[in-house]
């Protein structure tokens, strides 16, 4: 009799486990449609599926609502949000623009009678940022950190336009082409408009074919790239993610009023400027929480200004380049 019962026992554990597989398959292989992450970046992440009921929804839109705070899904779910590419019975969508190393929940669903039957709330993780040489889709490599950082998230070392040599004081009094009120190096008379690779810091410091970017860089640069102005590991500052590569990299900011707290560096350019001699081209980032601005409080204020224009003899970080040929 105790045998018989162990058996019955058993059994009953075989069948309970059969049931469970077989109504977790059901569900899964009559939902009428799926969307799951299939690959993953430090900037992005796309999500694929299908319509496995096309009579239904085969002329129906998707949409899927994202963010890094789950609360938001919880409530109304529409700060973020883009409709899927549906094609021959395929959904498939890339988010792009997002904070490496972050949790990012998402829910979709197709929009009928426009109303949206919404998914539970899924999540995933993105990666972090690389180390090394990084194509992003515009013919030369930029290097995931900047000069004197060993990793992206370092400020780095700070140099005046036109110095080879880091330092901390910046001033015109110790600018190097400065000399008795007038600029010594590549004035609006010189026919020189951008720094030769002696005066480039970066072509010094790392050689080879490594340099300062140019305007012309940063503009290419701005135009293949989605933005988001974030914290990675803690450091505020700016993540570009390449739409042609897919690759990211990131722009450190430096707090200059903890009081705010306001957060900004300047990166040089090769290029001078053609304003006046004293100035300089370079791309601003800047990261900002302001308690009160024009009637609104807590507002973030954000800015990548690849068109800046610095006096020569401050402080500016630089973002080495690479060409290819």
């Amino acid at each position: 009799m105790k045998r018989i019962c162990n058996w019955s026992v058993l059994a009953m554990i075989v069948l309970l486990a059969g049931l469970a597989t077989m109504l977790s398959c059901t569900k899964e292989d009559n939902a009428p449609y799926t969307l799951s992450v299939t690959e993953i970046g430090a900037g992005w992440a796309k999500l694929s599926g299908r319509i496995k009921d096309l009579e239904t929804y085969s002329n129906t839109s998707f949409i899927v609502f994202w963010d890094n705070d789950k609360s938001v899904l919880e409530g109304t779910g529409q700060k973020g949000y883009s409709y899927c590419t549906v094609s021959d019975g395929k959904l498939e969508i890339e988010l792009l623009g997002l904070i490496p190393e972050t949790t990012y929940y998402y829910m979709y669903g197709p929009v009928i009678n426009q109303k949206i039957e919404k998914s539970d709330i899924l999540s995933f993780k993105t990666k972090a940022l690389p180390n090394g040489n990084i194509d992003m889709g515009t013919g030369i490599l930029w290097a995931s950190c900047n000069l004197g950082a060993k990793q992206p998230e370092e400020i780095g070392d700070h140099f005046a336009w036109g110095e080879t040599a880091p330092k901390t004081s910046f001033s015109w009094d110790n600018y190097q082409w400065y000399q008795d009120g007038a600029i010594t190096l590549y004035s609006m008379l010189s026919k020189m408009v951008r720094l030769d690779p002696e005066e480039d810091a970066a072509h010094v410091i790392l050689g080879g074919k490594w340099r300062m970017p140019s305007k012309k860089d940063m503009e290419e640069l701005s135009d293949v790239c989605s933005l988001a102005m974030t914290k990675y590991r803690g450091v505020p500052g700016m993540t570009l993610t390449s739409r042609i590569t897919r690759n990211s990299l990131f722009f450190p900011a430096e707090l200059q009023i903890p009081e705010q707290p306001y957060y900004k560096s300047q990166y040089w350019q090769s290029d001078r400027s053609d304003v006046e001699d004293t100035y300089a081209r370079g791309c601003k980032v800047t990261s900002s929480i302001k308690e009160e601005y024009y009637g609104m409080t807590n507002v973030l204020w954000v800015e990548f200004d690849i068109y800046g224009l610095f006096e020569r003899c401050t402080g500016g970080l630089i973002r080495p380049v690479m060409d290819l040929q």
